[in-house]
């Protein structure tokens, strides 16, 4: 008990930090016609001079934020004469979305400081500066917003067409143009009137793309070609089921979609595909081929070599990613289509198999 009394006695002995008042314009900054005010403050600074110069530091930060801006320089400082009175005129080098202006004719208009209870210096700041100037700086940006809406437009677009890649890269290219202005920058357009509105539709389908390509990227569509004799020919049903379960099995969705004969045939060829914006609604397309060839007929036996090929293509990517090629499996039976059934299951399993270790690798 005795211990715990003698803990809270000390607690309660700490005497909390002070430091001079915050002048009233700090928390209530002055309003003018033709002027923009920010203020800043600093506290604990070792000696006078420096939170003076912290204080400032802090105000010119919060006037490039206001701008949207990065400050790439310090600022620099001159005493210049206004009304017969030396005020103190600073200049900072800034970055906006990657380009570089300088911000001009900022004034240090009031500073407060004193000594704290720590020993250390509080100091406030209150910069003003020129409405012209910033609207210099409001035209530049102006430009760099129009930049944006073009790229979003690009972004949009490609977003439509399923190039989720390209997509991704132009409203990267929005994104950074933009920077994170406060300042709501009036754009022609009427969908989106100012920079503001740009910036939630350029968010908005930041979150959409990653969205659709996280579907996407679960999605296969699946094409199944056979040929008899070097003769395109239809497939079996199940055949062409065994490939799809195979795909579903691996955690995969397979699209009701059908894509082209050319398309497949295209990528059989291990070549990219005109891919339009049906074959990439799917992150992968795989094309499946079986050629079946009647080799022999002895004493009452056709025999026939089925071979095959699997190919799997990535959307985003646009390439070919996976291949896999078997060879012709002899088989023979009293007629072609029992030793083609019996020739190209061999060379099913191979394909399926080949499928089974390949697609958890995509995941």
């Amino acid at each position: 008990m005795a211990l715990l009394f003698a803990l809270v006695a000390g607690c309660g002995g700490q005497k909390a930090r002070s430091g001079p008042a915050a002048p009233t314009w700090f928390n209530s900054p002055p309003k003018g016609a033709r002027s923009l005010f920010f203020v800043g403050s600093a506290s604990g600074a070792a000696d006078e001079h420096m939170a003076r110069d912290l204080a400032v530091q802090k105000a010119l930060s919060e006037l490039t934020v206001f701008c949207g801006a990065q400050i790439k320089s310090d600022f620099k400082s001159e005493e210049v004469e206004r009304n017969g009175q030396l005020t103190q005129s600073v200049e900072l080098t800034v970055d906006i979305a990657g380009d570089e202006l300088t911000i001009r004719e900022a004034v240090v208009k009031a500073t407060e400081s004193g000594p704290a209870s720590d020993g250390g210096w509080d100091a406030y700041a209150l910069v003003e500066w020129p409405k012209s100037q910033y609207e210099a700086v409001l035209a530049s940006q102006r430009q760099r917003a129009e930049r944006a809406l073009a790229a979003f437009l690009e972004a949009e677009a490609a977003s439509k067409a399923m190039r989720v890649a390209e997509a991704s890269t132009r409203l990267k290219e929005a994104k950074k143009i933009l920077g994170p202005m406060k300042a709501q920058v009036p754009l022609d357009s009427e969908r989106f009137p100012n920079s503001g509105l740009l910036w939630d539709a350029v968010e908005a389908l930041k979150v959409r793309l990653a969205n659709q390509d996280k579907e996407r990227r679960k999605v296969f569509h699946v094409a199944v070609e056979c040929s008899e004799d070097g003769k395109p020919a239809p497939c079996a049903e199940h055949r062409v089921g065994a490939v799809k379960e195979e795909v579903s099995k691996d955690g995969f969705k397979v699209s009701s979609a059908a894509v082209s004969s050319d398309v497949a045939r295209q990528i059989l060829a291990s070549a990219n595909p005109a891919a339009d914006a049906m074959v990439r609604s799917a992150g992968f397309v795989l094309a499946v081929h079986y050629d079946a060839k009647l080799t022999a007929k002895e004493d009452g036996f056709t025999f026939v070599h089925c071979g095959g090929r699997g190919v799997i293509y990535d959307t985003d990517a646009d390439r070919i990613i996976q291949v896999s090629e078997v060879k012709p499996k002899k088989a023979g039976h009293v007629n072609f289509k029992g030793a083609q059934d019996k020739s190209c299951g061999e060379v099913e399993k191979a394909l399926t198999g080949w499928l089974a270790k390949t697609l958890p690798t995509l995941q």
